[in-house]
Formats: structure tokens, sequence, C-alpha cells
């Protein structure tokens, strides 16, 4: 599921001293009885320019209401490698490159810097998109929390838990509007300036897109689900807005999640 190039350890001193602002404080917010597990597990590894962190591959089928219980067993049915290279990463230092398919080559879906994370999307949200990470700066460190920790951290830190979402799902829809869209080709540095302006809406089987995306409203996305109508439905990755052409569209089956307003 998850590659992993280990470059350098560093060593362990004071945990949260080499955390990142944001991360220290939200990782010392939880429970005291956990710290032990959480300073003996979480790693702190050094890249250099141009190495690769990870590879990763979300597994075909994903819930974002997975328990600590359900991490565990999916760790069991992976090789002790596997399982071992399983991980949430943190930018302490540098900037790391987010590469996603473009067909042909790869492409810059996110640039990341200090206190911004990454990995086990498929933990959190549906549908994941592959990505690799890469270091982009000539020193890169990264904090490496298992993902057995990231099951009891986020049982009882909704504050760690939100942070993890919010960049995620940054994450996922700039990887859908670089990958699928027609915006592919604008950066994502452009990209992610009106991403947090976005809305995720789910449509349910049958529903009349005219009533679901009124089109005075925004401009809508299809992220995934299937449309049928009489003047050419959109699929995954179309556009429409601002007009009266989805009249007659309706939706052919469940879509979740599936629409994004701007």
């Amino acid at each position: 599921m998850i590659s992993l190039n280990h470059n350098v350890r560093l060593p362990k001193q004071d945990l949260l001293q080499q955390l990142p602002p944001r991360a220290a404080i939200l990782i010392s917010q939880t429970p005291e009885s956990l710290h032990p597990i959480i300073h003996q597990t979480i790693n702190i590894v050094e890249y250099s320019l141009g190495d690769q962190i990870l590879v990763y591959h979300p597994p075909t089928q994903s819930s974002p209401t997975q328990t600590s219980e359900d991490i565990v067993y999916e760790r069991k049915k992976l090789s002790s490698k596997d399982a071992r290279d399983c991980f949430i990463g943190i930018v302490c230092q540098g900037r790391v490159r987010l590469l996603v398919s473009g067909g042909q080559k790869e492409i810059t879906a996110e640039r990341l810097s200090e206190d911004q994370c990454f990995g086990a999307d498929h933990l959190i949200v549906t549908q994941p998109l592959e990505y690799r990470a890469v270091a982009s700066s000539p020193t890169v460190k990264i904090a490496q929390i298992p993902l057995s920790v990231i099951g009891s951290i986020i049982e009882v830190n909704s504050a760690f838990r939100q942070y993890w979402l919010e960049q995620t799902q940054i994450r996922e829809q700039l990887s859908f509007f670089r990958t699928s869209t027609t915006l592919k080709s604008h950066p994502s540095h452009s990209l992610s300036q009106w991403i947090p302006y976005l809305q995720i809406l789910k449509i349910t089987k049958g529903t009349a897109l005219s009533t679901a995306t009124p089109a005075k409203s925004g401009r809508y996305w299809l992220r995934s689900g299937i449309i049928s109508g009489d003047a050419s439905p959109p699929t995954v990755g179309d556009s429409w807005g601002y007009s009266s052409e989805q009249a007659t569209t309706i939706v052919e089956s469940a879509v979740d999640p599936s629409w994004v307003r701007l």
C-alpha cells in the first residue's frame, strides 16, 4: 500500500521540541497516558533534495470511519515491511512536493511546508488519490507517526483529527482538479488560493440536477457518481453552472462525495 525510502533517523531528544509549532501543540493535548507510546514510536527522519519520502497507494476499499481496531486489523493483513511503512508524515523542516500522475508525466498537486502533513488518506476520506512525496529543499525533516498510534490519538484528540482531515481534504481537492478537470493546466499554488471556498455537496439518487445545483449559485464539478440526462450529462471531472443546461439531467446513482461548488 505504501512504500518508504528510509534516510537518516535523528536522535529522539524531546519529541515536542522537534515538532513544528501547531503539530507540537496538538500532540501535547493527547492524554498523558498515551505520551510514552507516542515518544517511543514517532521518528524524525531527515531527507535530502530529490529523495523520495513516500509512495502512497490507497487500498481498493476505504472507510473514513475506521476505528483503532480496524487499523490494527488492517495492519495484520500487511507484510511486516508494509505495516512498518504505514505512517502519517508531518513536515518539521524544509519543503515537500506531492506528485500525481498527469498522463504521460507527473505533475505537482501540492507543495507542503512546515507544519503540514500527508499520508494514510484512506483512513479519513473516501476515494483518496495516489501520490508520491519528494523532498524539494536541501534538507527536509519529517516526523513519521505509525498508523497504530494515529488510531489511538484521533480517538481521544479531536483537534488533531481535524488538523489531519483539513489538510487531507485540501490535498484530495487539489489532486482532483490537477488530474481530472480542465483546470489541470493551472499550477497548484494558483488553485490553492480558491480551494478554501469549495463546498462538498452530496446528492441522492433520483434528484434533479437543477434542484441540487442551482445554476445561479455557483460553478460545480462532478467528483464521483453517474448522471443521466438528455443533453450530454456530465461525467467525472466535468463542470457546469451559471446556465440552465442541467435542468433535465437526473442523478442516476447515489453520489458520495459528489459535487463541488465554487
